[in-house]
């Protein structure tokens, strides 16, 4: 395929003008409050989940085997970056972006496992490194597919290397009696704010609009029920034996954004739609 990207697409409507750079505002509006806020230490609670049965001397059982999905769904993933068809019909930048992605989803399910079976800081580092790769990857192909195939080359590798050095950077100051979460926060809501600008403001050739929209959604259920994790232990309590808890729940919800995506790129390279713009 021509690696050569055309200039972007034009914004389609005026309103979308609008929307994104109330987005860019809100987004700058956002870190600058973020960090005037001052450090942000980890909720020691944090690691105090509803579900600690364990069961096949699998501590935290439910919390550990629920991670499975992100390994089903990440080596799915990576199958389709190196199948024949994606060779033929991605750019070498676009199937490297995804591949990151989906290694990162991959990861995930061993580091947030790893993670549940002792949950502490020094485990949580290795659940959220990952995270901080997928949200990367994800960045930096959702950049290729809408804008620029050499601003995402640009992008990527800085990308996951900010989102990993996010992540040492507030381990080490929880080390050090300082914790900081704030760039990892900025890391992991950023992607928030600037997927659904980017995705509705220009139309892309691989990845549609709903596909992003309806993974999003999942990542925010997700994002709910890690919140509400004792609650919803307790009202899937029944006859005084309780089913699941939020947070098993929310590993399962969040694995379902990235094949949501998996499944749009596959349409979407089986079936090319003519008159999309030209890369």
């Amino acid at each position: 395929m021509n690696q050569q990207h055309a200039s972007a697409p034009a914004v389609p409507k005026a309103w979308t003008k609008w929307f994104l750079g109330a987005s860019l505002i809100a987004a700058i509006g956002g870190v600058i409050g973020l960090w005037l806020h001052g450090a942000i230490p980890q909720d020691p609670h944090y690691h105090c989940f509803a579900d600690g049965r364990a069961w096949l001397g699998i501590p935290n059982f439910a919390d550990v085997m629920s991670n499975l999905p992100f390994v089903v769904f990440g080596v799915m993933g990576l199958v389709w970056v190196f199948t024949k068809a994606v060779r033929l019909a991605l750019a070498e930048t676009e199937r490297a972006a995804w591949a990151i992605f989906f290694v990162g989803v991959f990861l995930t399910g061993f580091g947030s496992g790893y993670y549940h079976w002792a949950p502490s800081n020094a485990t949580l580092v290795w659940d959220r490194i990952p995270m901080a790769i997928s949200f990367a990857g994800l960045v930096a192909a959702l950049v290729a597919d809408r804008l620029s195939l050499k601003a995402a080359a640009w992008l990527l590798m800085p990308l996951a290397a900010a989102g990993v050095a996010s992540v040492f950077y507030w381990d080490y100051t929880e080390r050090a009696g300082r914790g900081d979460l704030r760039p990892y926060a900025i890391v992991q809501f950023a992607p928030l704010v600037m997927i659904p600008s980017v995705a509705v403001a220009f139309k892309g050739r691989w990845i549609r609009t709903g596909t992003l929209m309806h993974a999003l959604a999942w990542y925010v259920a997700a994002k709910v029920l890690e919140a509400l994790d004792h609650q919803v232990f307790d009202l899937l309590t029944v006859n005084g034996i309780a089913l699941v808890s939020g947070h098993s729940l929310k590993h399962i919800a969040a694995s379902i954004g990235p094949l949501v995506i998996l499944l749009g790129l596959k349409r979407a390279v089986a079936h090319p739609v003519s008159d999309q713009p030209s890369r």
